[in-house]
């Protein structure tokens, strides 16, 4: 798989004080605001593999809508091609939005994300976008 890593590196969070003195073992994928994670493998998402994302507010149901670049199409494509019929974590911010079962591939680099984004949709975008970093990251 061309961006899932396979080495880890020692990070200590910068967050509220429960936190602040606990190191954990991440990789740069497990740190990113938006991350895939599959049973055997994790893929960070970050601004810069973005080509666009935008708010959808209908009906009250709000939902972001991601467009990737061509790299990081290709590397979800690898991830969703391997965990068919698996269910994959997807977190934004450390913090899980869903835990959909993939039944096909996501080889387009398109996808939306909805479920527990409601009112944090706009910050959604702006940090998708690098207009503003994970404060649940310490970015």
């Amino acid at each position: 798989m061309r961006r899932l890593l396979a080495i880890s590196i020692a990070v200590v969070l910068s967050a509220p004080a429960a936190r602040t003195q606990e190191a954990a073992l991440l990789s740069p994928d497990q740190l990113a605001p938006l991350v895939f994670a599959a049973p055997d493998a994790v893929l960070g998402l970050y601004p810069q593999d973005v080509a666009e994302v935008f708010l959808v507010n209908s009906y009250g149901r709000v939902a972001v809508r991601v467009e990737l670049l061509a790299d990081a199409t290709l590397s979800l494509a690898d991830l969703t091609r391997d965990n068919v019929g698996q269910v994959v974590e997807i977190r934004f911010c450390g913090r899980v939005l869903m835990r959909p079962e993939l039944r096909s591939v996501l080889d387009e680099g398109k996808f939306w994300l909805a479920g527990r984004i409601g009112i944090e949709g706009p910050r959604v975008v702006a940090i998708l976008k690098g207009e503003q970093g994970c404060p649940a990251l310490g970015s």
